[in-house]
């Protein structure tokens, strides 16, 4: 997870690496606002 600091919010974001094993590429594979729930985990771990 991510959070943005300009807008406010916190997305969910699925990484894929570009190579298998990783070489230290990775794309985006999707990403999707936290709802309350996940944004509560994830303000007990920053």
């Amino acid at each position: 997870m991510g959070r943005s600091r300009d807008m406010g919010r916190v997305l969910i974001v699925v990484v894929l690496p570009e190579d298998h094993p990783p070489s230290g590429v990775w794309r985006i594979a999707t990403a999707w606002p936290a709802d309350r729930r996940t944004r509560a985990i994830y303000g007990e771990r920053v």
